[in-house]
């Protein structure tokens, strides 16, 4: 084969690669979209999960979480450990960064996060990139709207918004991921955020990297939850771990 004949096959295979990528997303957002309750459900959680896979930033030791219902939007946003090049790719292309058979990770950004389209087609996502020993800030749009077609032109809308990231001298006080999703319904919402409300007590137990929650309802009320850290108690069948919660509301 010509070298000419090659760089068009691997052109074509590029376009199919990324044509797949745009049928699984479409697949696993119309699954979500008609089974409301289920991803309702589910919803919080998958945001929380991929919040809490990235870890900490350096120098911290848990991950400070912020839900809000805002007029007829959602934003839920974390100060975790920035977006890496890898976990950005696999956010766009609904597909997962984690590796194989981690003990450490359950899926950062993979096919669980599609479910939070329950929510809404459309995604605005603010985030922090580390590229090297730097950080870069980047604004774009989660299109799953629409047909095959149309989810592959957002796919490269949005690695054009990638290309035009700018740097950020002093990232910490920028959130590390933000995204806000415009309400198509409330439905989905109500059931998300009771049954994470009803979680968080069972979450800090087995989650011990979950820092601050802040939840913020549309009425405008306030619940924080602020965990002490945790301490180890002997006993004579093994060990307990002990956790605080103080639940401060306003």
């Amino acid at each position: 084969m010509s070298n000419q004949a090659f760089e068009v096959y691997e052109r074509e295979l590029e376009e199919q690669h990324t044509r797949n990528e745009a049928r699984r997303i479409r697949t696993r957002v119309n699954e979500a979209r008609r089974s409301p309750h289920t991803a309702g459900i589910r919803w919080p959680f998958e945001l929380l999960q991929n919040a809490l896979d990235a870890g900490p930033r350096a120098g911290n030791t848990a991950v400070t979480i912020a839900l809000r219902h805002q007029d007829h939007a959602v934003v839920f946003e974390h100060d975790g450990a920035p977006f890496t090049l890898r976990e950005l790719a696999a956010l766009l292309s609904g597909g997962s960064s984690k590796q194989f058979e981690s003990e450490e990770t359950t899926g950062r950004f993979g096919t669980g996060f599609l479910v939070t389209h329950v929510l809404a087609e459309r995604t605005h996502l603010e985030g922090l990139l580390v590229v090297g020993s730097d950080h870069e800030l980047f604004r774009l749009v989660l299109d799953r709207a629409g047909d095959e077609d149309a989810i592959l032109k957002n796919i490269r809308a949005c690695k054009d918004a990638i290309r035009a990231a700018v740097a950020i001298p002093s990232p910490d006080s920028v959130p590390s991921a933000r995204f806000e999703y415009l309400l198509d319904s409330t439905e989905s919402l109500g059931l998300g955020l009771e049954s994470f409300h009803q979680a968080l007590p069972y979450l800090y137990a087995t989650r011990s990297k979950l820092g601050q929650v802040t939840i913020q309802s549309h009425d405008g009320k306030i619940e924080e939850w602020i965990p002490s850290p945790a301490s180890i108690e002997t006993v004579p069948e093994g060990v307990v771990h002990n956790r605080d919660i103080l639940v401060r509301t306003r």
